[in-house]
């Protein structure tokens, strides 16, 4: 009987802990994909900033997009900029200025029409994808059963 007592007290706390170990696992897997996901905009923040980061916005040649926070500039700006674009506010102004010819006194721009449709479609289409993923499988691992 007391080894009877015993197991009635031991088995529902391992069910408990195996319970707390799944859950575990499942976390663990969640932030890999969000950390997925934010490598993916420092990798595009990069390219933004070395492919548009000489975008000339001038009086002649006016920006409809950037301004002193969403630019290519920087680090710091291409990440915010990206931000912008992946929620679509002011999106097609940012791409269409990327889009433009390059007028800059130097010989060393790079951004034309199709990098920058290259850049921004693979952005967008690698983050919905995974932005998708992410929230789906979120839901389905916190649905009731």
């Amino acid at each position: 009987m007391r080894i009877l007592r015993f197991a009635n007290i031991i088995v529902p706390k391992t069910w408990k802990m195996i319970v707390l170990f799944k859950t575990i696992i499942w976390t663990f897997l969640e932030v890999g994909n969000l950390n997925l996901l934010l490598t993916l905009f420092c990798i595009y923040a990069v390219v933004g900033v070395e492919l548009f980061g000489k975008l000339e916005c001038s009086p002649d040649f006016p920006c409809l997009g950037p301004n002193r926070h969403t630019s290519f500039e920087s680090f710091r700006a291409a990440l915010l900029s990206l931000c912008h674009v992946s929620i679509g506010y002011n999106m097609s102004a940012i791409i269409e200025d990327t889009m433009r010819t390059c007028h800059g006194s130097g010989s060393d721009c790079s951004y034309s029409y199709l990098v920058s449709l290259t850049y921004f479609g693979t952005f967008l289409s690698m983050f919905h994808v995974m932005f998708v993923k992410l929230v789906v499988a979120w839901r389905i691992r916190t649905a009731p059963r």
